[in-house]
């Protein structure tokens, strides 16, 4: 009986082996067949990684950037060399302007407006020596910004803000004394007036200049 039961147990796993020596597939499990047969269904094509792409060409965007930044370097460096030669200019100018000579560029100022002052002076009936005395203010303060002007040309800082500051005390400490000798309403109006009288001197020289 124990050779029957051997020879049961045998004969299956030669007939096994007797049929994968005549060239059967290999015993596969369910999901490894699977998957080879989903493979050979659907075959993955593979391609090797590519290379790393080279830097790319600029763009016609970046190519106009690149050259609007040229063009605004350039421009910034003329305007700073224009800046520049018109700052030895004026430092030139400002060199010969010797105060005997700012004393004459007021007298000239003077020479220029008196007659539109002394003909609104008549006219508010302030009396000669009131009159006198308004135009010694004037004067002064022109003398004043003159002097200011000269001194900021002539300046290596150049500190602007301080200039200004300068510019505008004078004009207030000049406006302060003719308030208080014409009152305050004649003050403002001759104030308005001398600022029309500026605009249309600057649109003269611009004019003349043109020509």
């Amino acid at each position: 009986m124990k050779r029957i039961h051997w020879v049961l147990v045998v004969l299956p796993l030669l007939g096994i082996f007797l049929y994968w020596k005549q060239g059967a597939p290999p015993f596969k499990s369910a999901p490894a067949a699977a998957l080879t047969d989903a493979k050979k269904s659907h075959p993955v094509h593979e391609h090797p990684h590519p290379a790393s792409p080279a830097k790319a060409e600029k763009t016609a965007s970046d190519k106009e950037h690149d050259g609007l930044h040229e063009l605004y370097l350039e421009a910034a460096e003329k305007a700073k060399e224009a800046s520049r030669i018109s700052e030895e200019s004026m430092r030139r100018v400002a060199a010969r302007l010797t105060p005997e000579k700012q004393q004459r560029m007021a007298d000239n100022f003077m020479n220029r407006r008196s007659p539109a002052y002394r003909a609104q002076f008549a006219k508010w009936g302030v009396d000669p020596s009131a009159e006198t005395e308004a135009l010694g203010i004037i004067r002064a303060r022109e003398l004043r910004l003159t002097a200011l002007r000269v001194d900021y040309d002539l300046s290596l800082e150049h500190d602007f803000d301080a200039y200004m500051k300068g510019r505008k005390m004078a004009e207030k400490d000049a406006a302060f004394q003719l308030e208080k000798m014409l009152g305050a309403a004649h003050a403002a109006e001759l104030s308005k007036m001398e600022d029309q009288m500026g605009k249309d001197e600057r649109a003269a020289l611009s004019s003349r200049n043109r020509e």
